[in-house]
């Protein structure tokens, strides 16, 4: 087929349609997006704990949670360091000091003073399973919190119990914090080089953020800076898949986010910055340093097995170190609550301008509703009627296209010098009042809103494991209908179907040829969401869209007979009512 032969608006949407595919391809698979600025906290120095009577010594915790009961002794037991054979299972077997709250539970481990494990009490690994998303990922002795200077760690150190609250079981090593409540302890322990370090835990009941503030007896003998370190370890099959990617993130000197997508490969990243941390899509663990000192490593190194260990370190000074660690989800009312502007750290990706007034007005229609897939087919109904107006002016745009296509097609005929015909063109389309690239319009605003829409459903922690009805159990996933062992994309075919019959609803000026071309977008749309499944959630909303473009289509086509703003709150009620319908079954 000539180009000559094809109209300029037609050449013009397809350009526009093909370049939105590409876009979309390469943002949702191989694009790592950027992340919002996270700004330094700010945290006053809390009061001194009072003394513990005289004929039971206490070590001080240095620095408590504020408001914090005042601390009791532990039996006073001199600290000693482990042989240096201390297997992975010596870590796991070790004492434990287990603190659990409607929010969480941890457990520190006495050797080596490391978390040992942190779950999310509110939040399931799979969903409408049991198990609980544990939040430490490692193996063997590489656990988090770990503190270490250039010369030593205490990654051997045994550590014993100086002081805790009142109220509290010492010979339990069990805290349970009822709301409100909040728990210091400190640990004891020393170095290889015969220097001793003490971590002082502060835990609230209330939040997924806790302090552990650490002093050594005397600086390090080479004068370098204490450290505190989270590890990760994430096996091969991580790195495989096209959903919840992990990041690596800290603080920039400019005052923005560096952010970095783990692939699998060795990496090894230094800033002066005062944050550190990691993440996926739905929870993160942090490490800040209040005081402001500013120095972070982050290392990648791949294992034997095809897994990685990631670590991330932040220094505090040559003594002493203050730090706040955040261990929880990425839900921007928690991350508000705690403050130090973590809310930043949720990434919605280029359209976060567009993903984050989707995301309120979903909370908004679910808190209503109660169904997050009802919010989302109200979002969409709502969409559509905020669009109308340009909806209405992009379809006139086209029949007039429509109509001027015979003095168009004459033209061509009667003028070869292309050049000569887009100068009659321009005059036709002056004469009659059309633009050329009006129908398109509608079209560049749905890429925007549908990819705000698809990193709003990959990033919310409302909408992991969010049910609709049906087999559609989480939003944030694709379906999962299983047919005699065979995946059936029921939602997607639909989708398919329906942009196939909203191409041949919509007018157009074609030919023959590039008809053909027209009608096999959507099957090549109904494919790429086959082969590379998207979440139900995006889907559910592209196929409302087209259900609704058709019917505004229909009534804009036959405008005299049925008004195009009641026929689509017409048929957005029908649609939300069979969507209701749905959930019933």
């Amino acid at each position: 087929m000539s180009t000559n032969k094809m109209s300029e608006e037609r050449r013009s949407a397809i350009a526009i349609f093909l370049s939105i595919l590409v876009i979309f391809t390469w943002t949702s698979v191989f694009q790592t997006p950027t992340a919002p600025q996270v700004v330094p906290p700010q945290t006053a120095t809390p009061p001194v704990v009072a003394n513990a009577p005289a004929e039971k010594p206490v070590t001080i915790i240095t620095n408590p949670v504020e408001g914090s009961a005042p601390l009791v002794a532990a039996d006073q037991t001199e600290p000693v360091v482990a042989a240096k054979t201390v297997s992975a299972a010596d870590y796991r077997n070790a004492e434990t000091i287990t603190i659990e709250s409607d929010l969480y539970i941890a457990k520190v481990g006495l050797l080596g003073g490391r978390l040992l494990s942190f779950q999310l009490k509110n939040y399931k690994k799979e969903a409408g399973g049991k198990e609980l998303v544990e939040m430490v990922k490692t193996e063997g002795k590489y656990l988090p919190l770990g503190l270490t200077t250039e010369s030593a760690s205490d990654e051997y150190s045994l550590y014993t119990i100086r002081g805790v609250s009142t109220g509290t079981d010492l010979s339990q090593k069990s805290f349970l914090l009822n709301a409100g409540e909040k728990l210091s302890f400190s640990l004891l322990g020393t170095l290889p080089d015969g220097n001793q370090s003490t971590k002082n835990f502060s835990f609230d009941a209330d939040s997924y953020l806790f302090t552990l503030s650490t002093e050594l007896a005397r600086p390090s003998a080479d004068g370098s800076s204490l450290k505190i370190h989270w590890n990760t370890y994430l096996p091969e099959a991580f790195f495989k898949g096209r959903y919840n990617f992990k990041t690596l993130f800290h603080r920039k000197d400019t005052g923005g986010i560096s952010r970095d997508q783990l692939d699998g490969s060795n990496k090894i990243l230094q800033s002066s910055s005062d944050l550190s941390g990691m993440g996926d899509s739905y929870f993160m663990a942090t490490i800040l340093s209040p005081d402001g000192v500013r120095n972070v490593n982050q290392q990648v190194e791949k294992q034997a097995d095809g897994g990685s260990l990631i670590e991330m370190s932040i220094a505090g000074e040559p003594q002493k170190g203050n730090f706040q660690i955040y261990v929880g989800p990425k839900d921007p009312k928690v991350l508000t609550e705690v403050g130090h502007d973590l809310y930043r750290a949720i990434d919605l990706g280029w359209f976060a301008f567009v993903g984050q007034p989707i995301l309120k007005l979903i909370e908004f229609f679910y808190s209503i509703m109660g169904n997050y897939g009802l919010a989302i087919i109200l979002v969409t109904i709502l969409m559509k009627l905020l669009l109308l107006p340009l909806t209405k002016k992009s379809f006139l745009s086209m029949q007039a296209m429509q109509k001027i296509q015979p003095q168009v097609v004459a033209l061509r005929e009667r003028i070869k010098d292309p050049a000569v015909v887009q100068q009659e063109m321009l005059k036709i389309y002056q004469q009659n009042g059309v633009n050329p690239l009006g129908g398109c319009l509608p079209m560049i605003l749905q890429m925007p809103i549908f990819l705000g829409m698809y990193n709003a459903l990959q990033s919310s922690i409302y909408l992991r494991h969010a049910d609709y009805a049906l087999w559609i159990n989480d939003l944030s996933m694709p379906e999962n209908l299983v047919i005699f062992g065979i995946p059936v994309p029921v939602m997607i075919l639909l989708m398919g179907g329906s942009m196939f019959l909203q191409t041949v609803t919509m007018p157009s000026t074609a030919d023959a040829n590039q008809k053909k071309i027209m009608y096999m977008m959507p099957v090549m749309f109904t494919v790429m969401f086959i082969i590379m499944p998207f979440p139900s959630g995006l889907v559910l909303y592209w196929l409302v869209n087209n259900i609704m473009s058709i019917i505004q289509q229909y009534a804009l086509r036959t405008e005299r007979n049925i008004q195009a703003l009641p026929a689509t709150l017409v048929s957005g009620l029908v649609v939300f009512a069979i969507g209701y319908i749905l959930t019933l079954l």
